[in-house]
């Protein structure tokens, strides 16, 4: 008892000090530790965008619907934006139609027009853009992971070597929600798809087939299959 009254209240006060040092200096590490897996975790955070089916091959005159997929890196949280764009050869394929998934609707202008290209105006510069967002009464519903955002429909016009269907990542944008509620852009990574336009020639019955050809509509078809069974068995003059 005598040798703690001989301790002064300044070594008391020095050592009080040097202990709320030492505890916020460990509280300061961790905190910058956290922060630091934090941003990491934030970076590397992917979105695959993907065109399915990757390779194809199509008829002149014939269409040929892709799906475009996305496979977000962040399993937690939910995709609400997404913008993509995309480019074709024009002189080889035609854009018929661009239809969102059921996750999502293409929003309008404040003038009234949709945040899509037209057909007429993809076919000219052989790209279109379309915006597909969650409408704000479904965002609990926002898809996550692996997922459908759209279809787009593309018309074989005239015979080319394969041929790409690429994104253009540099316009692109998909922004996730979590649930601080923060939101962010994810880093995309594209999975372009290929395509080869044939003549057309393929379409239609060889001689060696065209007997198969019942109602010589130029393919051989269930509806040439329904007319044999309809008149099977019977005789003709």
């Amino acid at each position: 008892m005598a040798n703690f009254k001989k301790i002064k209240p300044h070594y008391l006060l020095g050592v009080f000090l040097i202990f709320f040092f030492v505890i916020s200096l460990a509280i300061a590490l961790v905190l910058v530790q956290k922060s630091k897996e934090t941003s990491e975790s934030k970076a590397a955070a992917t979105a695959t965008l993907s065109i399915a089916p990757q390779t194809s091959v199509l008829s002149q005159n014939q269409n040929q619907e892709y799906k475009i997929m996305l496979n977000s890196s962040v399993q937690n949280e939910k995709i609400f934006f997404v913008r993509v764009d995309i480019e074709f050869d024009k002189n080889a394929l035609n854009l018929v139609s661009i239809t969102p998934s059921e996750n999502f609707v293409i929003p309008q202008k404040t003038s009234g027009e949709s945040l899509v290209s037209t057909p007429a105006e993809a076919n000219s510069s052989g790209k279109f853009y379309a915006v597909f967002v969650v409408p704000s009464d479904k965002f609990s519903s926002a898809p996550l992971g692996n997922f459908e955002v759209a279809s787009f429909t593309l018309k074989g016009v005239a015979s080319t070597n394969s041929s790409s269907i690429s994104f253009i990542t540099n316009s692109m944008q998909v922004v996730s929600l979590n649930s601080d509620p923060n939101q962010r852009n994810l880093i995309i990574s594209p999975q372009n798809a290929s395509v080869t336009v044939g003549s057309g020639a393929s379409s239609s019955p060889s001689p060696d087939d065209a007997r198969a050809d019942i109602n010589s509509d130029g393919i051989v078809n269930l509806l040439d299959y329904i007319i044999l069974l309809e008149n099977f068995g019977k005789r003709f003059n």
